[in-house]
């Protein structure tokens, strides 16, 4: 294993254990894992809770501590051909899920931060606009409630949609990041509701 990826696997497991949703919601004073439902120091959690302020700043910072080590990997020292790649890759999810900062506890899902991940690939554009692109459908056409089950059903088709038409590394990564969201998913205390599958255009 080169040590760049060590590095930058290293950097990317700090860089995603930072929760920014509690610190803005510190500065701003808000407790979002308190009052939220499922108690998740993630994005949506910080419009839902923190308001729209704290929603911003915390979607930002998440987006970013994603796509930093990637871009510095990818873009600057030019290596993605390697399987170890995958480490780089997932490395800031796995931080967000399971933070060192807070003991490994309290961690979040990680959609914000993949698509920070997913980001720095450009200009390979394809794994974020499949997953972005799936997440719309489930938005807009076809209404799928409630949220974890639209989470997950996204990340499980794009993960698949992946291996058809991106390189195998980065499908690779995405299965692993898809099976951390998918963990997180099911330990999280999101109330279980029954699925619903609406057409968009009937509403």
């Amino acid at each position: 294993m080169e040590v760049s990826v060590l590095l930058w696997s290293g950097i990317g497991y700090l860089s995603g254990s930072i929760l920014f949703a509690q610190i803005f919601a510190t500065l701003f004073h808000r407790n979002i894992t308190a009052t939220s439902v499922d108690h998740n120091p993630g994005a949506a959690n910080a419009f839902r809770y923190g308001g729209k302020t704290v929603g911003i700043l915390t979607l930002f910072g998440d987006i970013a501590k994603g796509w930093l080590p990637v871009f510095c990997y990818y873009s600057v020292l030019n290596q993605a051909d390697s399987g170890w790649f995958v480490l780089v890759l997932v490395a800031p999810v796995i931080g967000h899920a399971w933070p060192l900062f807070t003991g490994f506890q309290g961690g979040g899902k990680g959609v914000a931060v993949t698509f920070g991940v997913l980001l720095g690939l450009l200009p390979v554009w394809q794994p974020v606009v499949i997953l972005a692109g799936i997440f719309i459908v489930f938005r807009t056409v076809v209404h799928i409630s409630p949220d974890y089950v639209l989470t997950a059903m996204s990340y499980v088709l794009a993960t698949l949609c992946c291996w058809l038409f991106v390189p195998t590394v980065l499908a690779s990564a995405m299965s692993v990041i898809t099976i951390i969201v998918l963990v997180r998913l099911f330990f999280s205390d999101e109330p279980r509701t029954k699925m619903e599958v609406e057409i968009g255009w009937k509403h």
